[in-house]
């Protein structure tokens, strides 16, 4: 049944509840850039196509949090970036939600 759900609504979804969200409005271009890498190096190990384009923002969190939306969206929370002892703890979190 899942199947059948559209990849556009899922997006759809995951982008209005991102709009709600408090996302860093100004982060460091830098870690994102990596985050954003570990997503492209994590993707090519998931088997198939995937139809999702996987995105990592930064979340004003201040509790260690990761979550992934409907879509494609990846929420890392500043708490745990802030938290993270190594790029490989981050590596394995990212893993984790896609």
């Amino acid at each position: 049944m899942i199947d059948r759900i559209p990849v556009e609504w899922e997006v759809t979804l995951g982008q209005s509840i991102l709009k709600m969200l408090p996302l860093e409005q100004k982060p460091d271009q830098k870690i994102l850039a990596v985050l954003q890498d570990t997503v492209a190096l994590l993707e090519q190990s998931v088997e198939g196509n995937q139809p999702y384009d996987l995105r990592i923002y930064i979340w004003s969190e201040k509790e260690v949090n990761a979550l992934a939306l409907p879509g494609g969206a990846m929420l890392i929370s500043q708490g745990l970036l802030n938290e993270a002892e190594s790029p490989e703890e981050l590596a394995g979190v990212i893993a984790h939600e896609i």
